[in-house]
């Protein structure tokens, strides 16, 4: 039986808006939530939240934003347009052997596998799906390079002698996108070539690295990261850097100063 819709004002993303919303503002209220929503991303720490319970779209922010993903991924279908046959190529891909391909459990697979016409036929624009789910985007409370973080990345940078520029990006990359499950894409061409597009993201959503694979990968990939050995994939050191983690990118040329500047304390 389904569950009852919880009121509005349940989601994090809700209550942000709540919080923060301008009543004196004279712009469209759209204007006004989609800047409050792109805030809501970019925040590295948010208060906290009431929990919620609920169906669907509703069910999914909480899965997102409380327990985080199995195996460390989600599919996003953002083409619909081949009919019965992509169905079939879908239902194929998701229900490999598990020595194989992925591994899900029938009772995750319907918020693992974000796949509705209505919610998501974005085409190759995939991050629209941060104005439909935000908390795709930041599924947790707390983001961002803390000095903590700061620090981890400039030990693991060094831990086998002295870094130069691309050792210290390399870490950072491999930082912000460690804790955050990967986006699966599944677009028109994925179902053309068989082969799904790979973001590694940050707690932002804004991505590190673009790649991609084909379905009996996964758990390869998923047997790289379990052993913390994720940067010697080929997932990743083939993969493209992500326009705000390239060296001249907004992100990289905030936080590669930060990680550097430990150079001058480091005994």
């Amino acid at each position: 039986m389904e569950e009852a819709t919880p009121p509005w004002g349940s989601l994090p993303v809700e209550q942000y808006l709540v919080r923060n919303w301008d009543w004196a503002c004279t712009d469209d209220d759209d204007d006004q939530r989609r800047r409050l929503v792109e805030k809501f991303i970019d925040e590295d720490v948010l208060e906290p939240e009431v929990s919620m319970e609920g169906p669907r779209l509703l069910t999914i922010a909480q899965k997102l934003w409380k327990s985080g993903p199995p195996d460390d991924y989600y599919f996003l279908r953002t083409h619909y347009g081949g009919g019965s046959d992509d169905d079939a190529k879908l239902e194929e891909w998701l229900n490999q052997d598990p020595c194989e391909g992925v591994e899900l459990n029938p009772e995750d697979k319907w918020w693992v596998v974000l796949d509705d016409a209505e919610l998501f036929d974005f085409g190759d624009d995939w991050q629209r799906v941060y104005k439909v789910l935000p908390e795709l985007a930041a599924p947790r409370a707390r983001r961002g390079f803390t000095s903590d973080a700061i620090r981890e990345i400039y030990d693991f940078a060094t831990m086998h002698g002295e870094a130069d520029e691309d050792d210290y990006e390399d870490a950072i990359r491999c930082d912000a996108a460690c804790a955050v499950a990967w986006l699966l894409i599944l677009d028109e061409e994925a179902f053309r070539e068989g082969e799904l597009g790979l973001m590694f993201r940050d707690s932002h959503g804004n991505v590190v690295k673009d790649s991609s694979i084909k379905p009996d990968q996964l758990r390869e990939l998923y047997i790289y990261n379990f052993r913390g050995a994720q940067r010697e994939s080929s997932f990743w050191l083939d993969a493209a850097i992500g326009k705000k983690y390239k060296t001249r990118g907004k992100i990289m040329r905030t936080i590669l100063p930060q990680v550097m500047a430990l150079e001058q304390t480091d005994p």
